[in-house]
């Protein structure tokens, strides 16, 4: 028995496989006529490169070769299971799926991981590695899967399980030729299945033989057989037969002998013949009846011809068309004879009846052409056939009539847009002339139309007519319609309803307003909206009423009746007067009123009554008069304040030295001597002018401040030990906190101001015992709210009230009480500034003051601070523990009056410190060159010849960058501003300034741990 060698037996199946349906692939190729075939094609040519790839492997040949195999085959591997899917969606009818969920991304997979295999050797991602595998018979190369090869399986798996699932679908839901199609395929599919199954389990016949790709090999030739089949591949030819022989049009078919091949059964009838008895005889022994065609025929290049026949009272147009081979050489002839004789007689008749209608359509033309109305008649597309020249020129805008014809009114309304792309509403009326056609022919009824749009950017209104058009046999075939440009009708007719709706607007909306019309009986007529409101009566309620009853007061009506009259008489208006009307509840309204008649021709007499409600005009009158008494209190308040600041800056300048020179020279002598308690009392009166100096500038808002964020609580309190030896002993002081208060900004100084003077004057207002309140809250302030008080501006605000049981005052004093200099106490008893002064530190703060007083019944005072969103500000105050002596640094001062230079450089010398005096700018700059030290401190005016003291600072400190600054004015808070030290983070010192106050500033400056903020 002869053994044959396995290498040359196991891969037989495998390429006779592979050849066969590769050559099912190519026969598919050559009639790609059914849906899916594509896929097929691909499918069948996989599953040839993974079993021929198989069938390699077993020729036993180097292991390099074999690695190379291993990676060919995906190649086949990779793309059989999606084209297998997307075949059979296509194949059952479902290529919009593909499109739609993008299917064909799957062969972009395939791809992909053909690519991955190629490209292993670089990543070992999808074999980790090959060894051998050893039988008696063969040598074949084994892989080691790596990580991504599982992943590949599973997608596979993935793919063939979704495939196998379409196919029980659609093996249960179709019906007849796809159902048994459906079930072959799944049969196909489960054999791949079972042949994985072997490999996987290892019971294939041979070790490591891997049966699947003749698996797949099946599944291909399975789908190409169906095709083969059920003739899916020969049913274009089918039909084409199909089609040859039941055409209506006689076909014969001649070899290049002309000899008869085939006809079809019309040629049969009109040739009085069989295809039996003429197969194969000479087409000249049929055709004699027709000499033309045989002329044509005996031709030797007959080419593509047609000619036409009169044969026995009978037309024929005959066309007779080579038949070629794809090298184009002529193989035969096809003659087609068409009995075209009714169809001559019926074109005969048309031009006949066309000449008839030439003749009416050019009289009809005349006549609507002649007509200044438009006429136009369309069919069932909207398409015009018919329209005279006033169609044309008004709303089409051409001039040849024939160039409708066909044509739509949207496609000349889409032409006009188009060349005005810029005027949307340049031709907009085609649109709606389609919309009226659309109604005609849906209720086949005539119906009368405005159409009003623009044409051609001019606004056109047509009143148009409409109706259906009917044949001789009842079809409806079209419209026909007429119409009329009444655009100057239209809009007279829009212009008086404007008006006229303008007016009843104007006498309905004007609240303040009240108009009612009567008759001469007084029987309600009219009642608009401002009558609604003035009267408290509906327009339902009024009308038909007698306006004897509704709004006039029963004294009034022989008045009232005797001016209607009048106006009857004479038929003139009323005089317009006040009067007191009446409301629906019953209380009086004043009513500024006139009276007025209406005479129409052809209607009866109609009065109207017009009223203006006095109540809103006098609340204004007083409101007016409470605004002027505020401008007129702002303007004593400006001018005061102009005064104030115009002399502060001297003042400040002059007070300055005498208080320290004062205190130098208290400084040099015992207490005990005489001169010292005089040289005490010039300090007082000294301090005490300063402090009526802040006072003024405090009351003008020209007052330096350094406003912080505070609780008004916790000041109040820390106030309360200076107010309780204020007000004496025999008053007792009440302190009612408010809870949850918000937060306000403020210099805290200024609180003090407002604690102390209110406190003083409420203690003045008490004679003997009494009491004195002092109280916080929170308030919200409306519009309505804010009418209650001067000044008020609708808000969130912090409440500060001080209440007293006092002797109290009369309006009168009230309404002074803030003007400067005023005061009720005798002379010598107060200076007039103390309300002043809190007057100008709550403007100043963007605040207002309320003020609730009667004789012998006390006195409440509110102060409305502006509510402040932001956290408390630490107090960086100097405790009493800590010195204010610093000393021990060099302090460069520039001071252009020189007795404040003096007297300031002998205070800065007794404080310890080294000074640098300079009488200007320049002599500063020039002791900043000389000095060879360090300058720890410059303490500058802010307000000087050549450059303020701002710029001066800029200038130093680009010599000295660690410099301090210190700036310092005798100028109201306006001035110092305009040359920006007033910023946050500067350094400043208001003059006049005491020894001890000057001390405390240069430790505070000194002691902060910021480095200095310098000028940008």
């Amino acid at each position: 028995m002869v053994i044959m060698d396995p290498r040359l037996v196991y891969p037989i199946p495998f390429f006779v496989a592979a050849a066969l349906i590769f050559f099912v692939s190519v026969f598919v190729y050559r009639r790609r006529k059914v849906r899916g075939s594509w896929y097929l094609i691909l499918l069948c040519i996989a599953a040839s490169i993974w079993t021929a790839a198989e069938g390699l492997l077993y020729l036993n040949l180097s292991a390099t070769v074999n690695i190379f195999i291993n990676h060919l085959q995906y190649l086949g591997i990779a793309p059989l299971p999606p084209l297998a899917l997307l075949f059979t969606i296509s194949f059952f009818g479902h290529d919009a799926l593909i499109a739609r969920m993008r299917l064909n991304l799957l062969l972009v997979v395939a791809a992909l991981i053909i690519a991955l295999v190629f490209t292993n050797p670089f990543h070992h991602l999808v074999f980790s590695d090959f060894y051998t595998i050893k039988t008696a018979s063969l040598a074949m190369t084994g892989l080691k899967h790596g990580v991504l090869w599982y992943y590949i399986l599973e997608y596979h798996y993935f793919l063939l399980a979704g495939l196998s699932f379409l196919l029980i679908f659609k093996s249960a839901t179709s019906t007849g030729f796809y159902r048994f199609q459906a079930i072959l395929f799944l049969v196909a599919v489960m054999i791949v299945w079972g042949a994985n199954v072997v490999y996987i389990t290892g019971n294939s016949p041979v070790p490591n033989m891997d049966i699947s790709p003749v698996a797949f090999t099946v599944v291909a030739g399975v789908m190409a057989w169906s095709f083969f089949r059920y003739k899916f591949l020969d049913i274009l030819p089918v039909a084409r037969t199909e089609i040859f022989y039941k055409f209506d049009y006689g076909i014969m078919v001649l070899d290049q002998k002309h000899r008869i091949l085939d006809m079809n059964l019309a040629a049969e009838a009109l040739f009085d013949i069989t295809l039996k008895e003429t197969l194969g005889l000479s087409a000249f022994q049929v055709l004699h009846a027709f000499p033309q065609l045989c002329d044509l025929l005996s031709e030797i290049d007959p080419g593509e011809a047609i000619i036409s026949i009169d044969q026995n009272r009978r037309i024929f147009d005959i066309s007779v068309s080579p038949i070629k081979d794809p090298r184009d050489n002529v193989q035969g002839i096809v003659i087609t004879f068409r009995d075209v004789t009714e169809r001559r007689k019926v074109e005969e008749e048309l031009i006949q009846s066309k000449e008839e209608y030439r003749a009416l359509s050019k009289m009809l033309r005349l006549m609507c052409d002649n007509v200044p109305d438009m006429i136009w008649a369309k069919d069932l597309e909207k398409r015009f056939i018919f329209a005279n020249k006033a169609v044309c020129q008004t709303i089409l805008g051409i001039s040849d009539v024939t160039a409708l014809l066909e044509k739509t009114n949207r496609f000349f309304s889409e032409r006009q847009q188009a060349e005005h792309p810029d005027d949307p509403n340049w031709y907009t009326l085609g649109e709606v002339c389609e919309d009226s056609d659309t109604i005609t022919m849906k209720t086949r009824m005539p119906g009368r139309f405005e159409e009003c749009e623009n044409i051609r950017g001019r606004f056109v209104c047509l009143d148009v007519y409409k109706t259906p058009l009917f044949n001789e046999k009842g079809e409806m075939i079209g419209t026909v319609g007429s119409a009329r440009d009444i655009t100057a009708h239209k809009q007279a007719e829009i212009a008086l309803r404007e008006s006229e709706e303008r007016f009843r607007m104007l006498l309905n909306d004007v609240s303040m307003v009240s108009v009612q019309g009567y008759t001469k009986e007084g029987s309600t007529l009219y009642w608009n909206e401002g009558s609604c409101r003035l009267y408290g009566y509906t327009a339902t309620e009024a009308i038909g009423k007698s306006i004897y009853d509704l709004i006039v007061p029963l004294e009034m009506h022989d008045a009232f009746a005797a001016t209607i009259e009048k106006m009857i008489d004479t038929r003139l208006p009323a005089a317009p007067f006040e009067i007191e009307l009446m409301h629906k509840d019953g209380f009086s309204i004043p009513v500024y009123t006139s009276h007025c008649i209406l005479e129409r021709q052809g209607h009866a007499l109609e009065l109207f009554c017009i009223g203006v409600d006095l109540r809103k005009i006098r609340n204004a009158e007083q409101e007016r008069e409470k605004l002027q008494e505020q401008l007129n209190q702002a303007r004593k308040m400006e001018a005061i304040g102009r005064l104030a600041g115009g002399v502060a800056h001297d003042f400040n300048n002059m007070l300055g030295v005498i208080l320290a020179q004062t205190e130098l020279a208290m400084a040099e002598m015992a207490p005990e001597e005489n001169l010292y308690s005089r040289l005490s009392e010039i300090r007082k009166a000294a301090q005490r002018s300063a402090e009526l100096t802040r006072q003024l500038l405090t009351f003008a808002r020209k007052q330096t401040i350094e406003p912080m964020v505070m609780n008004l609580n916790k000041k109040v309190e820390n106030t309360l030990h200076i107010l309780w030896p204020l007000i004496g002993e025999n008053i007792e002081l009440s302190w009612r906190a408010g809870k949850n208060l918000w937060t306000i900004r403020i210099d805290p100084s200024q609180v003090d101001q407002i604690l102390t003077n209110l406190s003083a004057n409420a203690r003045d207002a008490i004679s003997g015992s009494g009491n004195i309140t002092i109280e916080t809250s929170n308030k919200t302030l409306d519009e309505e709210q804010c009418s209650l008080y001067a000044g008020a501006v609708a808000g969130e605000y912090v409440c500060l009230a001080v209440n007293d049981n006092g002797c109290g005052m009369e309006r009168e004093i009230v309404k002074k009480i803030f003007d400067p200099f005023f005061t009720t106490k005798n002379i010598g008893k107060g200076t007039g500034l103390g309300l002043a002064t809190v007057y100008g530190v709550v403007t100043q703060n963007g605040g207002f003051i309320s003020v609730d007083s009667e004789p012998g019944r006390g006195t409440r005072i509110m102060i409305f601070l502006p509510r402040h969103f932001a956290e408390i500000e630490k107090d960086e105050l100097l405790s009493e523990s800590e010195s204010v002596a610093e000393g021990g640094k060099t302090v460069m001062l520039v001071e252009d009056e020189p007795m404040i230079l003096d007297v300031t450089t002998t205070m800065l010398e007794q404080l310890g410190y080294t000074v640098l005096a300079a009488g200007t700018p320049k002599e500063a700059a020039d002791l900043v060159e000389t000095h060879a030290g360090q300058i720890h401190l410059l303490m500058t005016d802010v307000v000087m010849p050549e450059m303020n003291g701002r710029e001066l600072a800029e200038n130093i400190s680009f010599i000295y960058p660690e410099i301090r600054q210190l700036f310092m004015s005798g100028y109201t808070s306006n001035i110092i501003a305009s040359h920006g030290v007033l910023d946050r983070g500067f350094n400043f010192i208001q003059k006049p300034f005491t020894m001890k106050a000057l001390a405390e500033k240069l430790y505070e400056v000194f002691a902060k741990d910021t480095p200095p903020v310098h000028p940008q």
